[in-house]
């Protein structure tokens, strides 16, 4: 949960979280705005003796601009209330699938892909077991789409980032700090895209990112043109950066998640940027000859097996 959704509903009383949420609002980049109330009323969703129709107008009556969610809300709040609907009163069809998919992300984050069960994700979500298959035809179905509609929030965040004008580097800064601000906050989702439950869920997270860093792919090209970037393989780097970051991320599992990732930000992008190596220190590779590798593959094969 974003920490700005619970400082709102903790600190304020209710009657004023219109004008807060729209405060937060008007200093995020327009864009992000439909993405971040699909947060704010997926949880307060789940606060009891919430007007859900009289929050979104607050909400609306206090932005100085347009949101589609809103209005898409709205009306779909005034038709739930024209047509009758006693399961939905009070929820947007929208509403109650992220409440289906936040409760998933929770049961299958404590109980495994497995052991999880579609009655424990209904009942923490509040709906009836037939509500979330009206959603979602299966627990594996269920699974996939929760992962890739959480994803999904993260690759909008670094669409902005990557698509802005400003330098490179900076775009590279802030979009480490976006990624480990993102997985401190779903920490559950990072155990369930790196596990072996459902086969390749991890592959295809890293391999979808590849193909939406193009904008920033073409940045780092014409980078090195001018010499600012050395002229490396694109893809061979990304699944490096990619290793290394999942390796601290791992790091700070491993210690119980008892700091903040953003602490790691200053490390990670120096040695992601500069490497470790000093520049008067910094080794210069030379490429062995074929006659070379030969040598080191007869040596690393004795009697057909691997050489320790």
């Amino acid at each position: 949960m974003y920490k700005w959704v619970e400082k709102i509903t903790s600190e304020f009383p209710q009657k004023e979280w219109g004008q807060q949420v729209a405060r937060y609002l008007e200093k995020q980049p327009h864009e992000k705005w439909d993405s971040l109330l699909k947060v704010f009323f997926s949880h307060a969703s789940n606060i009891k003796n919430v007007n859900l129709p009289e929050l979104a107008r607050s909400i609306s009556s206090n932005l100085e601009r347009s949101c589609n969610f809103l209005e898409t809300v709205d009306f779909a709040f005034k038709l739930l209330t024209y047509t009758e609907k006693p399961e939905s009163q009070d929820l947007a069809a929208g509403i109650t699938r992220e409440k289906i998919l936040d409760a998933a992300l929770k049961v299958f984050s404590s109980r495994g892909y497995h052991d999880a069960t579609v009655e424990e994700i209904a009942r923490e979500a509040e709906v009836g077991k037939g509500t979330v298959y009206r959603y979602f035809r299966s627990k594996e179905s269920l699974y996939r789409q929760m992962i890739d509609a959480k994803l999904e929030d993260l690759n909008s965040q670094i669409q902005n980032i990557i698509t802005t004008e400003e330098d490179v580097l900076e775009i590279i800064w802030q979009c480490v700090t976006v990624y480990m601000q993102f997985f401190e906050e779903n920490r559950g989702l990072y155990r369930l895209i790196l596990s072996e439950e459902i086969e390749s869920v991890g592959s295809k997270y890293v391999k979808r990112a590849l193909r939406n860093l193009y904008p920033l792919k073409r940045k780092l090209l014409e980078a090195a043109k001018k010499g600012r970037f050395k002229p490396l393989n694109f893809e061979t780097a990304f699944y490096g950066f990619m290793g290394f970051l999942h390796g601290v991320v791992q790091k700070w599992l491993d210690h119980d998640c008892n700091y903040s990732l953003l602490n790691e930000v200053p490390t990670v992008s120096e040695i992601l940027l500069y490497g470790v190596v000093k520049r008067s220190e910094e080794f210069n590779y030379k490429k062995p000859e074929k006659e070379e590798l030969d040598g080191q593959r007869s040596n690393q094969t004795k009697g057909n097996r691997p050489y320790c």
